[in-house]
């Protein structure tokens, strides 16, 4: 009878597969004959291999057939394998659903009926993952988990023919991580686990690699950064400590420096720094470039530890030594990871050391790199440094720093100057040091106005240093006030200036202003 169908259909036209359907129905009703699920599946087959939506209907109107007519006709692993075949071709939304029900009705006709020819294998289930993961309707997400849960059963209970491997797993965590939670990381997070012990245990198909650790972080990097610092730390430090050889692509050694760069732990920032020193010496450059090597610099600046400086000045001095030295193939970082490397320098006053390295900049830059000249973000990241701590120094470091910015810049904006005045409102010490800080933020001021470049940042920033430098509330009240009234005069009060304004009226309530 398959035999006949199959000469019926292989016209592949419409009215062949009209007459394969008559002989196959006139079988059914022939007490006789006996046609099997191989008879119906050459004629499916035949049916869905113009993929139109309506031969599908057609196909599902056999299958319910099969499901009648009952005994060896009943569907089997080949039916589904066919179905789910053809629909994965598909893109419309409704293949997915199609497709989680055919497995439901497959996986309810083996476990429920103990029908042994329709035992799933490894192709059904990952046929219908692999549809539910293109999908993007709501109830994909736990469709796709259910669906990589019921596979493992199917494995746990025996059926050796069903065994998800790295790539299973890696779509169903690809797919859970594009709508980051709390219950969707927990989810991965039991995956990635499954997958690190079937890995331990010997079983190397289902080994997680770089692209379900880019995946992970990616998702934990949202939900909970720390919990990806530590994640991609103790992933990299594995590989950088074992014997065989692992395939990092740039994208996903990218994505384990981002999630190293979180702020708050030096530890970290000295993992990132080694892996790519490693990456670097074993030759791995097509992982590497000036965009990755920046990510070091910004994970020691995120630290907040002292000890970054020291390791800024290291991971610098390395690769600007070794190019400045004739190793025209060591990659340098861009201007963005010069700064956040400088800013690290300023911050715990290492105002020498940054003056070398722009230094350095400039030779670089005049040797054929202009992306790594100072500009102005440059500068204003070292000054905004400045003001992060309070130091005794700060006004003379920010005056020592805008004077060189002169040198480098065409033109000075007032991002720059209002950066300078507010490093040094920063500055710490007696009355005599903070006078001599005064002084210098007046001073910087007037160079904004003559050029002018004044804006309500700079009255605002005024009015900062003026309320931390001066103690004297009568002198203090009468430079707030002209400050305040010039930046009226000229209409650029806004909120900022308001709001610095603010610490002064919370100063003098309750008092009869001097």
């Amino acid at each position: 009878i398959a035999s006949c169908i199959e000469a019926y259909v292989s016209a592949a036209d419409e009215d062949s597969r009209r007459r394969g359907k008559d002989f196959l129905f006139r079988m059914i009703d022939d007490p006789s004959s006996q046609p099997n699920s191989v008879s119906f599946n050459t004629l499916i087959t035949a049916i869905v291999r113009d993929k139109a939506k309506d031969r599908f209907d057609e196909a599902d109107e056999l299958i319910s057939m099969m499901e009648n007519v009952g005994g060896d006709a009943r569907p089997d692993l080949a039916t589904y394998s066919i179905i789910l075949g053809a629909l994965s071709q598909m893109e419309d939304e409704d293949s997915a659903e199609k497709a989680v029900q055919y497995l439901r009705r497959m996986l309810r006709s083996y476990n429920k009926d103990g029908y042994a020819k329709v035992k799933p294998n490894s192709f059904v289930f990952n046929s219908v993952i692999n549809m539910v993961s293109r999908c993007n309707n709501e109830w994909a997400d736990d469709v796709i988990y259910k669906t990589l849960v019921a596979m493992e059963n199917q494995n746990s209970q025996g059926n050796q023919f069903v065994t998800p491997d790295t790539i299973t797993y890696n779509t169903v965590i690809g797919k859970l991580s594009k709508s980051p939670s709390k219950k969707n990381a927990m989810k991965v997070m039991r995956i990635l686990k499954s997958m690190e012990d079937q890995a331990k245990g010997g079983i190397s198909a289902c080994a997680p690699d770089i692209i379900t650790y880019t995946s992970v972080l990616n998702m934990q990097r949202i939900v909970d950064p720390r919990r990806a610092a530590s994640i991609a730390s103790s992933y990299i430090r594995r590989v950088m400590s074992s014997c065989e050889h692992t395939v990092i692509d740039k994208h996903g050694f990218r994505t384990v420096l981002l999630a190293l760069a979180h702020p708050g732990n030096f530890e970290h920032a000295e993992t990132a720094k080694q892996a790519y020193e490693w990456m670097e010496n074993i030759g791995y450059i097509e992982a590497i470039d000036s965009r990755v090597c920046d990510l070091v610099l910004v994970a020691f600046k995120n630290s907040n530890n002292e000890l970054s400086a020291d390791g800024v000045i290291s991971f610098l001095s390395d690769r600007v030594d070794k190019y400045l030295s004739g190793q025209t193939t060591t990659i340098l970082p861009t201007v963005v990871g010069f700064s956040a490397g400088l800013g690290v320098l300023g911050k715990y006053n290492r105002v020498g050391e940054v003056a070398t390295f722009l230094g350095k900049m400039n030779e670089l830059s005049s040797s054929g790199i202009p992306e790594v000249k100072p500009d102005e973000g440059c500068y204003v990241s070292i000054l905004a440094s400045l003001s992060s701590r309070q130091q005794r120094d700060s006004a003379l470091q920010a005056q020592r720093i805008l004077e060189m910015s002169k040198q480098d810049l065409s033109s000075l904006t007032s991002a720059l100057f209002n950066a300078a005045i507010n490093a040094c409102a920063s500055t710490s010490g007696d009355n005599s040091n903070r006078r001599k800080a005064l002084e210098i933020s007046f001073n910087i001021f007037e160079q904004t106005k003559e050029l002018r470049s004044v804006d309500s940042i700079s009255y605002g920033m005024m009015i900062r240093a003026c309320m931390r430098l001066v103690d004297d509330d009568g002198i203090k009240y009468k430079l707030v006030k002209s400050i305040f009234h010039l930046c009226v005069k000229n209409a650029l009060v806004n909120d900022f200036v308001l709001k610095e304004m603010g610490h002064l009226s919370q100063k003098i309530a309750g008092k009869k202003a001097p």
